[in-house]
């Protein structure tokens, strides 16, 4: 089991990082609904077919992550998928070409404020700002619709405070004090394949006065 020190920048493999008991961005987002949601979360961890699809299609376009084994029989579901995986890779984005970074980093930190130990998976993380000074972190989306319909996703599944989440611990991790934003690579599970980056700056409006806001009302009341 890897050592984990609070802060820290850690690459760790998922069964590691998922059995840490620090609360993450998805934890915090099921106690927002009840604490009821938070608790059966945390009895009954998720790991539906459409879950382990995206664990799939992170470990061949972010090169990081558990090896998927090829199906050769496409006529089976899981033949399918492979070749559908297979397909998103050839007309995925270049993760380093779009910016130097490490995949898949783990990140633990303490709040300061209840003292709650806070911790999240970081798909793609540069190795410094951008030419504007601006930190972006990234992770990688697959979705079943039209890449342009994706606002409306984002804003159902709590996008905006997993931004909010993210920008939050990477400060506290390494106390970094410039501009940041979050940038979703959002691709298609279907054809054309299709990708877009849709962006979220720490300054907009549902990051500064909504996410923020719900992400240190709900560690109040956990702690």
């Amino acid at each position: 089991m890897t050592e984990v020190k609070f802060p820290s920048m850690v690459d760790m493999p998922d069964k590691e990082y998922f059995a840490h008991p620090a609360i993450d961005q998805t934890g915090l987002k099921k106690f927002m609904e009840s604490p009821r949601a938070y608790a059966w979360h945390k009895l009954n961890p998720l790991d539906n077919s459409t879950l382990a699809f995206g664990k799939a299609a992170h470990s061949l376009i972010l090169g990081s992550g558990p090896k998927v084994e090829r199906k050769l029989d496409g006529r089976t579901k899981a033949g399918t998928d492979y070749e559908k995986l297979q397909n998103m890779v050839d007309y995925a984005p270049d993760m380093n070409s779009l910016v130097e970074g490490k995949p898949e980093i783990a990140l633990f930190a303490i709040d300061p404020t209840t003292g709650l130990q806070l911790k999240g998976k970081a798909d793609w993380l540069p190795d410094h700002p951008d030419m504007d000074g601006v930190m972006w972190l990234y992770d990688y989306k697959t979705t079943g619709h039209d890449v342009q319909d994706f606002t409306g996703s984002a804003y159902k599944f709590g996008y905006h405070i997993q931004a909010a989440f993210y920008m939050m611990l990477y400060r506290l991790v390494t106390g970094y004090q410039g501009a940041m934003g979050f940038r979703f690579v959002v691709q298609e599970k279907q054809e054309p394949y299709d990708w877009m980056i849709w962006e979220l700056s720490e300054n907009d409006p549902e990051i500064s006065l909504v996410a923020v806001k719900q992400i240190r009302e709900a560690l109040d009341r956990l702690s």
